[in-house]
């Protein structure tokens, strides 16, 4: 099987488990089964709910499999739901002429997404980020 690595050497499972559409215990169990048979990459979004049930399983990951954090890659994508509680971002997604934008800084909506990401999933790293499904009608070359 091929071996995949980022620019800081690090190896990036060939082979990941996506989670949608668990959450919570269910996300959890799903988790700690799959690390049991081998898998590593563990795929979310922000968008699934379900990063929750990964901290939850990362907290119980050494007691139940031996594993630790270290041992998984957590990929987690950033989506265009609210970034803000009162301001949606569907349609305007990182869209540099609306109305949204305007008041915050990708900057700003990135950071809070991946804090919250961080949270819920009780880590303090995220081994990927992506962009969940970009509009590329809102692409802006910088």
């Amino acid at each position: 099987m091929l071996n995949l690595t980022n620019k800081k050497g690090t190896l990036i499972p060939s082979i990941g488990l996506g989670t949608f559409p668990f959450e919570g215990r269910m996300m959890a169990d799903m988790v700690i089964n799959a690390s049991k048979i081998g898998y590593r990459l563990f795929d979310t979004a922000d968008d699934y709910r379900g990063e929750s049930g990964i901290g939850l399983a990362i907290t119980e990951l050494k007691e139940k499999t031996g594993l630790s954090r270290e041992d998984l890659f957590l990929q987690t994508k950033i989506s265009d739901n609210n970034a803000h509680p009162d301001e949606p971002l569907k349609g305007v997604y990182f869209n540099p002429n609306s109305k949204f934008m305007q008041r915050h800084t990708v900057d700003e909506i990135v950071r809070e997404k991946v804090v919250n990401s961080l949270h819920e999933m009780n880590t303090d790293y995220i081994d990927s980020l992506l962009i969940h499904y970009p509009f590329s009608e809102y692409k802006v070359d910088i």
